[in-house]
């Protein structure tokens, strides 16, 4: 499958499942090369926001992930051990931030298939939940 292949059927899951700006891609080459990147989703329409000085409530997850996993696969090929455990705390606390903090920004609180109980106008900004994490 090609990387535009992927995308596609990735989006249409993603929409599928009304969790966009969550999913992620990984490509995986023949010769051993890793390719890591989050779904677009809304990020066009909120970064025009952001650049008009709004306060923006768009999920960066799915970012943050892969770079996580792009930073844990670089630490893997230099056996950097430091990197590693860098990666694999950013995953961990990303994961805590959602899941036990309960700390999320409203376009991924308004997902369909969200299961975490959050109270209106409990919502952080993008830069509240970087923060956070």
């Amino acid at each position: 499958m090609r990387n535009l292949e992927g995308d596609i059927l990735s989006e249409v899951v993603e929409n599928g499942m009304s969790s966009q700006g969550l999913m992620i891609n990984e490509t995986r080459g023949a010769k051993g090369e890793y390719l890591y990147e989050s779904n677009h989703g809304p990020l066009t329409r909120h970064f025009l926001e952001f650049s008009d000085g709004k306060d923006c409530m768009s999920n960066p997850s799915a970012t943050i992930y892969v770079w996580a996993l792009a930073l844990r696969r670089a630490a893997e090929i230099d056996s950097d051990l430091k990197l590693k455990s860098f990666s694999e705390h950013l995953i961990e606390s990303l994961h805590l931030t959602v899941d036990r903090d309960r700390v999320i920004t409203q376009d991924l609180a308004s997902q369909k298939s969200m299961t975490i109980p959050v109270h209106e106008n409990k919502y952080v900004t993008t830069d509240e939940f970087i923060n956070h994490i």
